[in-house]
């Protein structure tokens, strides 16, 4: 059957195969006959074409050669233009006439150099064409024609010769030029007349106002047709041979109709488009022809091919049925030997056949079957839903169907037990009549092994849905002795101690013998599960009445009527004991080879539900260990995805990062608003990618209030199946404060080195600008011209200036003196204000005060506040520049006062943020600041006790904001204070001031030019002035006349024997000199000033100091030694 049912799909193949090789046979035919048509035409045409050029050409040198001879006879003229005698001629008309009937011309002209007509054709207009070939003759000094003139009569063309010098140049003396007009159409006529091919020729010729088509018309009168075309169409055949392009296609035909194919040919002696055509219709009646002719004896061939296969078919039929009718007889007998059952049924489910495997499966006798009713081989509770399944199926146009695709069927047999049958259907037609099949095979072992290994995945689930251990065994041996009835199971755990082995699960066994054997001592002679612990292998005993191993309990088991047991040790996944499982029979006997299955499977399940439970117990004691060590560890611990999703954090990160709950946190994760620097991020995990773990790695997170804190983060990276992180755990400490403590610490190394350089450096200087400042000012008090006075004032102006740099300097170095006292902050502030409110005007910026909280009450130096006011504002001014806004608020905030400064500048950029602080540091340009403002405004508020940052402003407006807080004292504390604190009283420098009379004074000081003008200083006032160059000096001269000295000046720092030295050895030997002894130093930051000045109760002046200031100071000692004469 197999061979015959192969052999019509290989006909139907080669059959398919031969028509399309003669469809291709066809095409390729058809294409080859179109092909050779063209080609032949082609050759044809452009035969033609080369023929009408050259007829063309040839017309065209002989118009041009009788121009040419007319034009050289008219140069032999004496004279061209001139009035002929009467009745006569002129000359050149006679010359003209000969000419003109030869080439059966138009007409002929002579023009002269301006174009005009001196001699012709009488009652014959020239034209404008013709005139314009005319001029170019001449031009060209050669022949020319001129373009196609179309007319309502008759069509022309001009060819125009100029006329060589000879006499008539002395008789005119111009040059003229022949013209003489050929009629187109008779010119052509002659040729086309009598050619049954000049039909296919069109001549095609550019003039000014278009193109203008010669072409044969066979039929017409006569049979020239010259047409007049404004425009020829892009690509059309004329288009293209006027291109100079030759090819060859199919084209429309400029008069209209069918296309053409054509040849294009570029005339060049003319500058004429040539075009052979012919319709293709025409030239396709041949193709058509032999086409027609072949196709006919194509058909003749494939008929009588047809023949010939129809008779070979009808064999192969004939011999098909026979073979046919061998393999029925061959089926039937190998469906009666199949194994599995096969009916066939009618439309009214009536059997018509069965096999024998039906008829043994439901146990009735052979063909018992047949005319039964389908439905009756079926329990009851299945015809329902089978009637309805086979309905469907003969309503389908399936050809096969499963009866059941979740479930077996039950089958009915004879003497009424039920089979599992897995049923399917089958549709055949035979003559024209539907044939159902259902095949049935026995599937009960295949469903009870199915509903054994359902009912252990059962209890799998059971055990991994956490289920107490005792549930999920005793459905395991509700399972088992299902399987196996004389079995009785019971599970054993083995003690921590490996000891002791309890019962834990014993459904089935009496209550007594479980009470006996609840607890068996693991050993070499105890009972079937202490042995088998012990030895760890399986123990049978067929026969506890004579076994040893039951010596101590034989007779407590045998009395609850058990004979024989037998026990498996139990282990957990990594190989330890974890207890036994047992099994009891009621006679004396061992398991069978199913019992034994059935006891693996059992063992198995019993493990893993001993093991599952343990360690789910350890599992849980060491996640509540775990979750405590996280929930109550100081640093903060996490995990996140690789995506930025925060999966989980503990609650020291909640309150290291300010959120009241995970969800707020890890909204804020995703957002990207976590890190504060994602690229630090990034880094962190490129560094997790490397190499799985990233160590002490530093990033700051962004609290929720805004602020930052750095964290030193260590994690360990998850990878998933395919390689890739999905998820890290992260330990990060708080690391803020140790940074801020680190960043101070290098701070203030910085400051001491920078403290001991400016300490130098002011001395030094102040030494210099100490003489500068004293010699100018002393100049000054003598009469001067007004541009010397102005010049001095400006050494001392500039003199001052670099005093307070310097001073700047060694306030930025050292904390200055305080007087902290009760401030209204709002009322210093405003003060402040209106010193600087003019600075602010000239540098266009508007200020905005907001000072009207009176609860802003602070301890602090005022000057230290009005200083540090001072530099921000103009900070701020410079900032907003001209038409910008500075904003100045005063507010308190719980215990603090917070002193607000805003601009509407550029801001603060980020790279710069870190360092405005620092010291020398400064944006400004060259010149125009210090860069020690905002440091030594830092040093003010930390020695008042407050701190200063800066702050993002409002709504992320552009600008910067830098806040000062300070601790807020209540408005009753502020008056007990004012009223307890003493009154500060300056004294009057003008009454101190003593009566001027002549005194002596001692000036000590190593630099000669400061000696110099403090000697200048007190000579003029008519002093007596002694001066000695270091402290040894100026203490010898003390030691011998120190009573003399009503003043002496002496300087700190000098080489040899300093100022303190002096200072201290006059405290021991002359203590009554110190109260007339004035200090002056350049280097009050150092510590051994600072401590001189700490102790001393002489006056010290700080270098360089104006001559007015040492005036009052002079004064100063005065009074103190007049209240000391007073008080003794």
């Amino acid at each position: 059957m197999t061979s015959f049912r192969a052999r019509p799909r290989l006909s139907l193949v080669v059959g398919a195969m031969l028509l399309v090789a003669l469809v291709v046979l066809v095409v390729s035919r058809i294409a080859f006959l179109h092909g050779e048509t063209l080609r032949r035409w082609r050759a044809s045409l452009e035969g033609g074409a080369v023929t009408t050029q050259a007829t063309v050409d040839g017309w065209y040198g002989e118009r041009v050669g009788d121009a040419e001879m007319l034009a050289a006879s008219v140069a032999l003229l004496d004279r061209v233009a001139g009035a002929p005698a009467a009745n006569e001629p002129r000359p050149v008309e006679r010359l003209l006439a000969p000419t003109l009937r030869r080439q059966n011309s138009l007409g002929g002209w002579v023009l002269d150099a301006n174009d005009r007509v001196i001699a012709g054709t009488n009652g014959l207009t020239i034209f404008p064409a013709e005139i314009v070939a005319a001029r170019e003759a001449r031009l060209r000094r050669r022949s020319v024609r001129s373009a196609i003139v179309t007319g309502p009569v008759s069509s022309s063309i001009a060819i125009a010769s100029p006329v060589p010098p000879g006499p008539h140049v002395r008789g005119s003396g111009d040059p003229v030029t022949i013209v003489l007009r050929s009629d187109v159409v008779a010119a052509f006529t002659p040729w086309v007349t009598g050619r049954p091919n000049a039909a296919m020729s069109l001549f095609s010729t550019p003039s000014p106002d278009g193109a203008v088509t010669v072409a044969a018309c066979p039929g017409h009168s006569p049979p020239v047709c010259v047409t007049h075309h404004g425009e020829l169409k892009r690509g059309s055949a004329a288009d293209l041979s006027l291109s100079r392009v030759d090819t060859f296609g199919v084209f429309p035909a400029v008069e209209g109709g069918e296309p053409v194919l054509a040849v294009t040919r570029y005339d060049s002696t003319l500058g004429w488009g040539i075009v052979r055509r012919v319709k293709r219709s025409d030239a396709f009646v041949p193709f058509w022809k032999a086409l027609a002719l072949e196709g006919l004896f194509l058909l003749v061939v494939l008929a009588l091919l047809a023949m010939f296969v129809d008779a070979r078919e009808r064999r192969l039929r004939v011999r098909r049925m026979r073979e046919q009718a061998h393999a029925d007889q061959r089926l039937a007998t190998i469906v009666d030997a199949a194994t599995d059952g096969l009916l066939s049924f009618d439309d009214g489910l009536v059997i018509t056949m069965s096999n024998a495997a039906v008829d043994r499966m439901l146990g009735y006798p052979r063909g018992a079957l047949v005319g039964r009713e389908l439905l009756e081989l079926f329990s009851p509770e299945w015809r329902g839903y089978l009637r309805r399944s086979l309905a469907d199926f003969m309503r389908a146009t399936t050809t096969g169907v499963s009866l059941a695709d979740t479930e077996w069927c039950q089958a009915l047999r004879l003497d009424g037990t039920f089979l599992a049958v897995d049923a399917r259907l089958g549709r055949a037609e035979l003559d024209g009549v539907a044939l159902y099949t259902m095949g049935l095979h026995d599937v009960s072992e295949r469903a009870r092994t199915e509903s054994f290994l359902s009912r252990q995945r059962h209890i799998l689930e059971q055990i991994a849905s956490g289920s107490p251990t005792s549930e999920s065994l005793c459905t395991l041996f509700d399972l088992m002795e299902s399987e196996a009835p004389q079995m009785r199971f019971a599970a054993y755990e083995l003690s921590h101690d490996g000891i002791v082995a309890h019962i834990v699960c014993a459904p089935h066994l009496p209550a007594g013998f479980v009470e006996v054997t609840d607890e068996i001592v693991v050993g070499p002679v105890s009972a079937a599960v202490g042995t088998a612990i012990f030895r760890d292998e399986p123990v049978y005993s067929t026969d506890i009445a004579t076994d040893p191993l039951w010596e101590t309990s034989r007779e407590y088991i045998l009395a609850h009527g058990v004979r024989g047991a037998w026990a498996i040790p139990l282990h957990a996944a990594d190989g330890r004991s974890i207890g036994a499982l047992a099994c009891y029979y009621s006679e004396a006997r061992g398991p069978s080879m199913r019992e034994l299955e059935l006891a693996s499977a059992a063992v198995h399940l019993a493990s893993i539900a001993l093991y599952t439970s343990r360690d789910a117990a350890s599992l849980r004691a060491s996640e509540a260990s775990f979750r405590s060590f996280v929930e109550n560890a100081p640093a903060a611990i996490f995990r996140e995805t690789r995506y930025g999703r925060l999966v989980s954090a503990n609650p020291a990160m909640l309150t290291l990062l300010g959120y009241d709950s995970v969800d707020a946190l890890q909204e804020a994760a995703e957002r990207k608003s976590l890190y504060h620097d994602l690229a630090a991020r990034a880094r962190m995990l490129a560094e997790l990618e490397s190499h799985d773990v990233v160590r002490g790695q530093e990033v700051e997170w962004c609290r929720a209030d805004g602020s930052l804190v750095t964290v030193r983060v260590s994690a360990r990276a998850y990878r998933d199946d395919r390689g890739e992180i999905w998820l890290w755990e992260g330990y990060a400490e708080d690391v803020t404060l140790l940074r801020a403590a680190e960043q101070a610490l290098r701070r203030n190394e910085r400051l001491a080195a920078v403290g001991q350089l400016v300490s130098g450096v002011a001395h030094e200087l102040n030494n210099p600008l100490s003489s500068i400042l004293h010699f100018a000012e002393d100049l000054l008090t003598d009469e001067r011209s007004r541009e010397d006075a102005e010049a001095l004032g400006v050494i001392c102006d500039q003199a001052r200036r670099s005093r307070a740099i310097v001073r700047d300097l060694l306030s930025f170095v050292r904390q200055r003196a305080t007087n902290a006292e009760p401030l209204a902050l709002a009322e210093v502030v405003a003060g402040t204000l209106r010193m600087m409110r003019s600075t602010a005007e000239l540098g266009g910026a508007r200020l905005h005060a907001d000072l009207d909280d009176e609860r802003a009450t602070v301890v602090a130096d005022r000057g230290g506040v009005e200083q540090v006011v001072t530099n921000l504002v103009s900070n701020a001014v410079q900032a907003a520049g001209a038409g910008g806004d500075v904003w100045i608020r005063v507010a308190g905030a719980g215990s603090d006062v917070r002193l607000i400064v805003e601009d509407s500048g550029p801001g603060i950029p980020a790279d710069v943020r870190p360092h405005i602080f620092d010291p020398f540091f400064t944006t400004k340009p060259t010149g125009e600041g210090t860069g020690l403002g905002l440091s030594v405004t830092l040093g003010l508020v930390e020695q008042m006790g407050g701190r200063i940052t800066v702050e993002p402003r409002l709504n992320g407006a552009l600008g910067s904001c830098f806040v000062v807080t300070l601790p807020r004292v209540d408005a009753a504390d502020m008056k007990r204070a004012t009223a307890t604190a003493s009154p500060m009283v300056e004294p009057s420098l003008a009454a101190l001031l003593p009566t001027v009379r002549k005194r002596h004074a001692l000036v000590i000081d190593d630099e000669p030019t400061i000696r110099a003008a403090l000697c200048r200083f007190f000579t003029r006032r008519g002093w007596t002035v002694d001066e000695a160059c270091d402290g040894a000096a100026g203490l010898a001269l003390l030691d011998a006349r120190g009573d003399e000295f009503d003043v002496v000046i002496s300087d700190l720092r000098m080489p040899g024997v300093s100022g303190v030295e002096l200072h201290d050895r006059l405290a021991l030997e002359h203590p009554s000199i110190l109260e007339r002894m004035i200090f002056s130093t350049g280097d009050v930051a150092s510590s051994e000033a600072a401590s001189f000045v700490r102790r001393t109760t002489c006056l010290v002046l700080q270098k360089p100091f104006e001559l007015r200031m040492l005036d009052e100071v002079i004064a100063l000692v005065d009074a103190r030694i007049e209240a000391s004469r007073r008080s003794a």
